[in-house]
């Protein structure tokens, strides 16, 4: 099976199986690119044969569409999961990454070497990082030289602070450097940085909370009211004689017709692709990465054609 899965992974480019290896391993998930890809594509391409199978037994080309949609979602949802598992253990070290730096200056300020403080500042509130530091300590113990092990946290954590804080560590090391103040320093600096962070994220929430309420409110209710609209001057349309209409100068009625279901399909369609943007626009507002706004799409989404549809159930139950 592993060669199957294989084969199925060579359709992607050398690039992004580069990429995905890399995901993997912040994510802490051992295991191999290729195979894993192998397998999301195997199971993708299993439930578009069952859509496919599924519609020889119907004529609505709901079944045919879901053979393209429902694989592509599926392939989008779990490439998703461990890229946010890595987002999410980035984000927790970032918040406990100041007080480890802090115990580590504290250590070596009592007299501990560089490999004891850190040996020290394992602790298991630190989570991600725990496991980290005690993997570089143990590495320390055998042929690995402590340096080279303290560089290699960066492979397994994607923080961007915590790489600059292990190579100031390192180089502190290295060049003999009043260490304690430099991780006294740098622990400062990250706290700023998170105070900083939130600032801006509250300042902005307002436009986020405007986008949610535009597309998954606004839109569906326009939509149905154009939809309601084109319905009533389609019934119109049968109660009006073309030359009647004509001498009254109402040219609108004598039109050729739209058609309602036609309409809510589009529409649906639209509001789907709206709400998937926004998510994307939100993910960019709240984190600076557009792709931290796919684990919005996933309610967004649904949540708009749930209120899409109950809106319309609504109008017609009212009008």
């Amino acid at each position: 099976m592993k060669r199957i899965f294989r084969s199925f992974s060579k359709v992607f480019p050398k690039s992004f199986l580069e990429d995905t290896h890399e995901m993997l391993r912040f994510a802490d998930f051992e295991l191999d690119a290729e195979i894993w890809l192998g397998e999301i594509v195997t199971v993708a391409l299993c439930i578009s044969a069952v859509m496919v199978w599924l519609s020889t037994y119907s004529s609505s080309s709901f079944f045919i569409l879901s053979a393209v949609i429902v694989p592509i979602i599926y392939l989008v949802g779990a490439y998703s999961i461990p890229f946010f598992i890595a987002e999410d253990r980035a984000e927790k070290v970032e918040k406990i990454l100041p007080n480890a730096l802090q115990l580590m200056s504290s250590n070596i300020l009592a007299g501990m070497t560089p490999f004891q403080a850190m040996k020290l500042a394992s602790r298991d509130e630190f989570g991600a990082l725990k496991n980290e530091l005690d993997r570089v300590t143990a590495k320390s113990l055998g042929t690995e030289s402590f340096s080279t092990s303290v560089k290699e946290i960066a492979k397994h954590i994607r923080l961007p602070a915590l790489e600059r804080s292990l190579k100031l560590f390192v180089r502190s090391i290295e060049s003999g450097g009043h260490l304690s103040k430099v991780l006294d320093e740098t622990a400062k600096d990250i706290n700023d940085s998170l105070m900083l962070k939130q600032e801006m994220i509250s300042n902005v929430r307002s436009y986020a909370v405007l986008i949610v309420l535009t597309v998954m409110i606004g839109a569906p209710l326009l939509f149905n009211v154009s939809i309601l609209f084109t319905e009533r001057l389609n019934t119109l349309k049968q109660g009006f004689s073309t030359s009647s209409a004509e001498d009254f100068g109402m040219d609108l009625l004598v039109s050729e017709s739209f058609d309602p279901n036609f309409l809510i399909g589009i529409s649906a369609v639209i509001v789907a692709v709206t709400s998937t943007i926004a998510s994307l626009l939100i993910g960019v507002i709240v984190s600076g990465k557009e792709k931290y706004g796919i684990r919005y799409a996933f309610v967004m989404v649904p949540t708009s054609l749930i209120i899409f549809y109950g809106v319309r159930i609504i109008v017609h139950t009212l009008v």
